[in-house]
């Protein structure tokens, strides 16, 4: 396995620069076709008449399905504490988190995932190093998810595209074939590489042992489906749970791809390009402005109270190094 890698390492890892930067313009360039065309169909009336039909009970059980997505997703770092053989409260682990992962959602990795872990971990007393490595197996651990939820959702050719898109379903069909394989290597390697380490980019990153990796794939999958129930909640099921989850799963990759923070107007454009034909453009708009009041802008709010909070406590612990 670990030849495997080296092979791909050795074969793609030189031009990978010049392929990023080819992938970035081009789908900079489709969400910005898309965005174009539906921005002109838009009945901005019809969607602040939808948004304006909401009852409470159904943002509140949005908001619901947001904590639940929140809190699978600050479980990750649960698992990163025990990675690095660290000790740190389980409510405080969860606290900041929570925090990295709301603004790493309107803001940027950057800020989010590592700027707050360092310095929320750090003023427990973690060494850059150990937030580092902490930080990098959230990230692998979100993304277990990912690969298997869209892997399999390809494979069993459950996302459908608009037959305008003239995209292949057989190549979609081994593109989520790669994507399972991609975890089942992963799995193994934890399980049973004699290694116990993986080199990326002249980096070492030590692998988690086998109960770990099992865990990563057993919360990171509901964590997705979580955010996904958000969306079909508000579009009141007037489509399908699995045509919705294939959608995000669709938008998550691409506002990945072209960098745009918090996903604005590539989880819209697709969203509507997808499901218009399907139901209104303007009640989709309206339920996606819905999703990001909630699962972006009030979680937000939230995680910058805790923040402070945070921030005001001056409790301490001591870190292993390992």
């Amino acid at each position: 396995m670990n030849a495997l890698i080296a092979v791909v390492q050795r074969h793609v890892q030189p031009h990978w620069p010049a392929i990023k930067k080819w992938l970035i313009l081009l789908m900079i360039a489709v969400v910005a076709v898309i965005v174009v065309r539906q921005a002109r169909t838009i009945a901005w009336r019809d969607v602040h008449s939808a948004l304006s039909s909401y009852q409470a009970d159904t943002l509140l059980q949005g908001g619901l399905l947001g904590i639940a997505a929140y809190t699978l997703y600050a479980s990750f770092d649960l698992i990163g504490i025990r990675y690095v053989g660290a000790h740190v409260a389980v409510p405080r682990t969860m606290a900041i988190a929570f925090v990295a992962y709301a603004i790493n959602q309107s803001f940027g990795a950057l800020l989010g995932t590592v700027g707050m872990r360092l310095r929320l971990y750090g003023k427990l007393g973690l060494s850059p190093m150990v937030i580092s490595k902490l930080a990098a197996l959230a990230v692998v651990t979100n993304w277990l998810g990912y690969l298997l939820v869209a892997g399999t959702m390809l494979t069993f050719q459950m996302i459908h595209l608009p037959d305008s898109w003239r995209v292949n379903r057989h190549a979609l069909q081994l593109l989520g074939i790669a994507m399972l394989m991609l975890v089942v290597v992963y799995l193994a390697m934890c399980c049973f590489s004699r290694t116990r380490a993986i080199t990326i980019r002249h980096e070492s990153l030590a692998l988690p042992h086998a109960k770990l990796a099992m865990m990563q794939a057993l919360v990171s999958t509901p964590h997705w489906f979580a955010i996904a129930a958000i969306l079909y909640l508000l579009l009141q099921g007037r489509v399908s749970y699995t045509m919705v989850l294939g959608t995000f799963m669709l938008t998550s990759i691409s506002a990945v791809i072209t960098r745009v923070p918090a996903g604005l107007g590539v989880i819209e454009a697709i969203f509507i390009a997808v499901l218009g034909g399907v139901m209104p453009g303007p009640q989709v708009l309206a339920a996606l402005l819905a999703f990001r009041g909630i699962f972006y802008i009030g979680a937000l709010l939230l995680a910058g109270m805790v923040y402070v909070a945070l921030e005001s406590s001056g409790a301490r612990v001591v870190a292993n190094d390992a």
